[in-house]
């Protein structure tokens, strides 16, 4: 909590969900912010690492124990 010396500032963002997926994407296209890399057997792309632990549990343990660069393994038909 701020004490009487302390100044508060707050930021209020106009973006819907849906432009800041938008600009999340764009992003991602340009190479920006990007912080983790994704394998997927001889392909490879960078990503926002926030996303991939927000959108999948894999994602996240992998991205928590401090992983910059993950191999998806490949799916082994049932």
């Amino acid at each position: 909590m701020a004490s009487g010396s302390e100044a508060v500032h707050y930021i209020h963002l106009h973006n819907s969900s849906q432009s800041v997926l938008e600009a999340l994407r764009s992003q991602r296209r340009k190479g920006l912010f990007c912080d983790v890399t994704v394998r997927i057997h001889d392909a490879s792309l960078r990503a926002h690492a926030c996303v991939l632990a927000a959108g999948s549990p894999f994602f996240q343990d992998k991205l928590l124990l401090g992983h910059s660069e993950i191999s998806v393994p490949p799916l082994v038909p049932a």
